[in-house]
């Protein structure tokens, strides 16, 4: 232990002697392995970090598979998830959930609340209890009980933190409803937003339902059971429902997932790519090391053949170049650890939205042991060139020489293959990052299919209790639309039970008039949305065939329908206006056809979808407008206050929230997209840089190691141009290799990243052409001053310096 003390107190001091190499050094590591520190960071918080439920390995999220209709993960429907919780025998609880936002009134300023009604056995099948209070009672789940459970913060912000609340009565929705429960801190489920879960009013009526597929359900393994076997469980009990209700079921699977990824589904595949790509800029800053390590012993050998000489074993000097390097890559990891800290301000936004781990990037014990092995690995990958190197040394040849070994053609041998080697990680990130740039500009010159600019939007949900009559609740509707369009500046305004890209899924069946019959598991599916008449024109969307929607479409006259392009390719040559097709039992007059509007996602291509006047809907439901667009002439914000004031006017009580343009809504899209091409843009310029600064070491070595030869070759006549010619030819033939070994590796992996391309080809000519022009550009410039020495090389004052 002690001589091991010894070497790091000798390494220090050797390294203090040389604090320009030494810093340079700790800089590239630095970066190097504080890339990698910050990216291990994100990974470990977003897919190795265990949710902050007991035994979360066993959490999973169950979904119906309709992947032949097109919904490979489809929220299951009531009967099927009662049908699954009493059939299977891997599962030692189950749990649903639904709905979005809760109106809270009566305590000030009105409030939406994010949360769910939930089963009472979702607490159990999380293993989570309430801080205070209780669950609800089977009695109460079953009858949608007007009782409530509310996060602790709600309980500290509405109910000042009184621990006598339990049993108080909260205005929610209208309705007065006692606080039987409160969560613990830090509980948000399946929301960070969540505050309020009320009862699900699942009783066995609502769970003969197969038509209507709205629930979450999640899913507590029994002790021992694995994944896979629930699946198959699973997928004999959707067999035998398919066999039993041939007009729902038919078709519908089973897919068990980790509730992980309910949030993360998706990722991983975008999150290795990036972690391959600080990994590959870890491997470019370690050969530039061992570069920089290789020249720095070329000028020791002399002092290490002295070492030898005076009895220092081949151990001894191997312990002393290793000590230096680990304390270099050491100092180099604490830097790149503070260097990672302040990137956790851009690696957060990375993190999927709604994820309840969002809160828990940081330096962990994880990070630190994942940091400490990648500083000894790297110190060892670095050191391991000069170390070797040093084993084979000729002492005697050594100390009688100038300096320069007789090895020196094997040790350039060596350094160009690691500058190679950084020329084609290099070029294999810059291509990755073109690819990246140019899918972020196809995904935002997509068509949308409607026109978000100067658009504002908001949500405000009317309660049941005041609005359950459809008299009452349409003319609330016509009075805001109305109110709001006589605002100045206000060029129109719409109401929608979904804005585009807000809500990807939901869908019903339907059949067309005067064509056969299609099998249950074939029937067509399409979205629908409740609008006002004004909503199309408000959000852009243009209108293709046939008439918009009008006040005269009420509940008392025949249903009409806007569908969408896609939806009217079901007819013969897209032919469908004045015909009628048939959903839950009411056949509906396609009045007007129009352009396709993206709602399922930028990179996602539109689905059927068909628009209905609000007033032609019955009852209180799900589909009841709840979103508001309002098309201005100037900035959206600056109206939203005589907005508010309008529909306050009319109704005082009623929240208004997610009050945000319709740009917004669009930019989030692009808000991963966008934060992954940055974080690989930022990787491949590292790259590029310490690409840079090998091939300019290299050729500086060259040159120096080098110029007795070009001073003879100058004494017998050689041009300058000739030696420029000559080691610009060792620059330009790194670089052709390293390129070329780049571009068949980015070839190659395309097979694995093209799927996170959009209208972008793996072998895509601009990316591979910029790449390469780019990284010839950079080699060039970092080539200019070693060729420019060697051209000078003073030919009688080398051979006399000889």
């Amino acid at each position: 232990m002690r001589s091991v003390l010894d070497e790091m107190r000798l390494g220090f001091r050797s390294l203090l002697k040389r604090p320009g190499f030494s810093l340079f050094v700790i800089a590239t590591l630095a970066l190097g392995i504080g890339a990698n520190s910050a990216v291990f960071s994100l990974v470990n918080a977003v897919f190795l970090e265990p949710l902050p439920y007991a035994d979360s390995d066993r959490l999973m999220i169950l979904w119906e598979d309709s992947s032949h209709i097109g919904f490979p993960r489809n929220t299951p429907a009531p009967a099927n998830f009662g049908d699954w919780r009493e059939q299977n025998s891997s599962f030692e609880s189950m749990a649903a959930l639904f709905g979005s936002t809760f109106n809270v009134t009566g305590l000030g300023e009105p409030l939406s609340l994010e949360g769910r009604n939930v089963t009472r056995s979702l607490f159990q099948v999380l293993g989570v209890e309430p801080m205070l209070g209780r669950v609800f009672t089977r009695e109460e789940d079953e009858q949608l009980a007007d009782v409530a459970i509310i996060s602790y913060g709600l309980w500290q912000s509405l109910l000042g933190g009184d621990r006598n609340a339990i049993g108080r009565s909260v205005e929610i929705d209208g309705r007065q409803t006692e606080i039987v429960g409160v969560m613990p801190a830090g509980f948000h489920f399946p929301k960070p937003e969540a505050e309020i879960w009320r009862p699900s009013g699942l009783n066995a009526e609502r769970l003969t339902n197969r038509r209507d597929h709205f629930l979450n359900v999640i899913g507590r393994l029994k002790s021992g059971t694995s994944r896979r076997q629930a699946q198959s469980d699973m997928e004999i009990i959707a067999r035998r429902l398919g066999e039993t209700y041939p007009g729902t079921n038919e078709g519908i699977g089973v897919v068990v997932e980790p509730l992980r990824d309910l949030y993360v589904s998706g990722l991983r595949l975008g999150f290795l790519v990036l972690s391959a790509a600080v990994g590959l800029v870890l491997v470019i800053a370690c050969a530039n090391v061992a570069n920089l390590m290789l020249l720095r012993a070329a000028g020791r050998r002399r002092e290490l053949a002295v070492r030898a000489a005076l009895g220092a074993g081949s151990g001894r000097i191997l312990r002393h170049l290793l000590g230096e390097s680990l304390l270099l890559a050491l100092a180099g990891s604490i830097a790149g650890l503070f260097a990672g800290l302040f990137s956790f301000g851009f690696l957060s936004s990375l993190i999927p939205p709604g994820f309840v781990g969002a809160d828990r990037l940081s330096i962990d014990w994880k990070v630190l042991s994942y940091t400490l092995s990648v500083a000894v690995i790297a110190g060892l990958a670095f050191a391991l060139a000069p170390a070797w190197r040093s084993r084979r040394a000729n002492l005697a040849q050594i100390l009688a020489s100038s300096g320069r070994g007789g090895d020196s053609g094997r040790r350039r041998r060596l350094q160009d293959g690691l500058v190679v080697a950084q020329m084609a990680i290099a070029v294999t990130l810059l291509i990755g990052a073109g690819l990246f740039i140019r899918t972020l500009d196809r995904l935002s010159g997509v068509e949308l299919g409607f026109q978000p600019q100067g658009l504002l939007t908001m949500h405000f949900d009317p309660p049941r209790a005041r609005y359950a009559d459809d008299a009452v609740r349409n003319a609330f509707y016509r009075d805001v639309v109305e109110g709001v369009q006589a605002l100045p500046g206000v060029e129109s305004a719409g109401l929608t039970s979904i804005l585009p890209l807000t809500l990807k899924g939901g869908s019903v069946g339907f059949l067309i008039e005067g064509q056969p019959e299609p099998l249950p598991s074939q029937r067509p599916t399409a979205a629908l949305r409740f609008v006002s008449p004004g909503y199309l024109k408000t959000m852009g969307i243009t209108l293709l065939q046939g008439r918009g929607l009008a006040p005269r479409d009420r509940l008392d006259s025949p249903r009409a329908a806007i569908i969408n392009r896609t939806m009217a390719q079901n007819w013969p040559q897209g032919q469908a206006v004045g015909k009628r097709f048939w959903i839950r039992d009411v056949w509906i007059t396609v009045a007007g056809v129009s352009q396709d509007v993206l709602q399922m996602g930028l990179d996602k291509p539109a689905r059927a979808e068909f628009y209905m006047n609000y007033q032609q809907h019955k009852g209180h439901g799900f589909f009841i407008p709840r979103e508001m667009a309002v098309r201005l002439a100037d900035e959206p914000m600056e109206a939203y206050e005589s907005v508010k004031a309008v529909i306050r006017s009319i109704d005082p009580d009623l929240p208004i929230t997610r009050v945000r343009p319709m740009s917004e809504i669009v930019d989030a899209e692009l808000a991963g997209q966008r934060g992954q091409t940055r974080l690989l843009a930022a990787f491949a310029a590292l790259a590029l840089v310490l690409a840079a600064v090998g091939i300019y070491g290299v050729l500086s070595y060259s040159v120096s190691m080098r110029k007795r030869e070009i001073g003879i070759r100058m004494a017998m006549g050689g041009r300058p141009r000739d030696m420029l010619a000559m080691v610009g030819r060792q620059a330009l033939a790194m670089a052709v290799l390293g390129i070329s070994i780049g571009v068949a590796v980015s070839l190659l992996a395309g097979r694995w990243t093209s799927s996170l391309l959009f209208q972008v080809e793996a072998y895509d000519p601009l990316s591979l052409g910029i790449a390469v022009t780019l990284l010839l550009a950079i080699a060039t410039l970092a080539s200019l001053g070693p060729v420019r020495r060697a051209a000078r090389v003073d030919a009688l004052h080398t051979l006399r310096d000889e």
